[in-house]
């Protein structure tokens, strides 16, 4: 064999296995970005605020703030008593208008379904037990049944306060969370229920309110969520617990440890007035939570959501709001803004994917072959 001969062939096999390492390189990038998680996309999709019912023609603009915030959540008022509040006759222009324009801006809606109408309740008025629990579902039902692209629910908001609820523990669980949970999941099985939204205050008894409803209806939460105020130091001694000299002092996370809970959690209010705390104050509030909460700390991930109360004002003031009663945004704001924008990973690259590979050398051969090659749609 002529040395031109084996040169030639050399130089083919050399190419051959150029060609084999550089498929190998663009399927293992391939590989990689479609097995990125979604979680590591943006901090924003474990944040959200409250906007209430938002009624009014502000929605554009604060969906608008929402959006340019980067947050990918909103919690959202449903009141049994403004939608449904003829026997079956129900109003959905304003959460139709609102889950519309959310949607279209990539915006996910948190809905909390509670307040008992006159017409349903022999008590009173928005925290009366309901007469006949089938009331509360046909709500319940209607509801989800509208909204299909909303997959996660609220049952009733701080059932251990007075003012939202005035039947007993009991009748919250037999009455309200176990039977709105099955009408949720009947109406659609790709939905969450979430409760039960106890504001954390010992003189209301959240961890005894918490313990019955995780031992009598733990299996029908989907996502735990949880209310808690107070300076930030409190705030995590609520949720963490806390040592007393030779006592410790159960938080929430204690609580469900107890109960062997291994479901989501979700704080789904928390926030500062400004009155208090004054403008910058509330603004640095959000900072250090945010950067002790959001921040992939391994102690803290078991809480996989934060949602901030509130966004616009709503009566009787402007305090907890982080947009003032003019709509403009407060420092509050921007401290959230900016956090978000300063740990958001960009999404890994879909789609049509070109790897070029030019002007490699081996031993005199060359490989200046351009590769492509297409992700399935949507993998990321």
């Amino acid at each position: 064999m002529s040395r031109m001969v084996k040169r030639e062939i050399i130089m083919k096999l050399r190419n051959s296995m150029t060609t084999r390492i550089l498929l190998f390189c663009m399927m293992t990038f391939v590989l990689a970005a479609m097995s990125c998680p979604a979680s590591a996309q943006s901090v924003g999709s474990r944040i959200g605020t409250d906007i209430h019912e938002q009624l009014d023609a502000n929605l554009d603009k604060v969906l608008d703030l929402v959006q340019a915030s980067g947050m990918k959540w909103i919690r959202a008022d449903f009141n049994w008593i403004n939608l449904n509040n003829q026997y079956g006759v129900f109003n959905w222009t304003a959460p139709d208008q609102m889950i519309s324009k959310a949607t279209a801006r990539g915006i996910k809606v948190y809905p909390t379904l509670f307040g008992t109408p006159q017409w349903a309740t022999d008590g009173a008025m928005w925290n009366g037990v309901p007469r006949n629990t089938s009331d509360w579902t046909n709500f319940v039902t209607a509801a989800v049944n509208r909204y299909p692209q909303v997959t996660t629910w609220g049952i009733w908001n701080e059932p251990n306060l007075s003012q939202f609820w005035s039947g007993t523990r009991q009748q919250y669980i037999d009455n309200i969370l176990k039977p709105a949970s099955d009408a949720i999941h009947a109406a659609n099985p790709n939905a969450k229920a979430v409760g039960p939204e106890l504001a954390h205050l010992v003189s209301a008894d959240w961890d005894d309110w918490l313990n019955d409803v995780l031992d009598q209806a733990g299996d029908k939460i989907d996502i735990l969520s949880h209310h808690s105020y107070g300076t930030n130091t409190k705030i995590n001694q609520n949720l963490e617990g806390y040592n007393i000299i030779f006592f410790h002092q159960d938080g929430l996370k204690d609580v469900l440890q107890e109960n062997n809970w291994n479901k989501p959690v979700w704080l789904t209010e928390t926030g500062w007035m400004s009155d208090d705390y004054g403008l910058q104050g509330q603004a640095d509030n959000y900072t250090t939570m945010l950067n002790q909460w959001m921040t992939n700390d391994p102690n803290r991930n078991w809480l996989d959501k934060i949602f901030f109360f509130d966004m616009q004002p709503s009566p009787p003031g402007d305090g907890y709001s982080i947009l003032d009663g003019a709509m403009n945004c407060k420092p509050a704001y921007f401290a959230l803004k900016d956090f978000i924008s300063a740990h958001t990973v960009p999404e890994p690259a879909t789609g049509l994917l070109t790897l070029l590979f030019a002007g490699v050398y081996l031993g005199g051969g060359r490989s200046g072959r351009r590769i492509t090659t297409r992700t399935a749609p949507g993998t990321k």
